[in-house]
């Protein structure tokens, strides 16, 4: 999340990410690994509030079928099962358990 929040930058027409080549590179990398087109099971991608809006428009093109929602939108009776952990500084996701 830090590296997101580093790279958010606002103008007036909105809130955008500014990544390096590296870094996109990675979230692009860990998202496939993570949100394959056809997917087995029904998942989203949930973030902190702040970064969902600029990382829902920076992947509405290519990941169009991954919701992204925030901690916030969870109502309290919700249960999570985390199923991975994105880390930029990380070439694979982190699934399961190590999560």
């Amino acid at each position: 999340e830090s590296t997101l929040r580093e790279a958010l930058r606002q103008t007036q027409t909105g809130v955008f990410f500014a990544l390096g080549d590296d870094d996109s590179a990675a979230l692009i990398n860990l998202l496939n690994q993570a949100f394959s087109a056809r997917p087995k099971l029904k998942s989203v991608l949930l973030v902190a509030q702040d970064l969902r809006s600029p990382l829902r428009t920076l992947l509405l093109e290519e990941f169009n079928h991954v919701p992204v929602m925030s901690f916030a939108e969870l109502g309290s009776a919700s249960k999570v099962k985390v199923l991975g952990r994105f880390d930029l500084g990380q070439e694979e996701l982190m699934r399961g358990a190590a999560a």
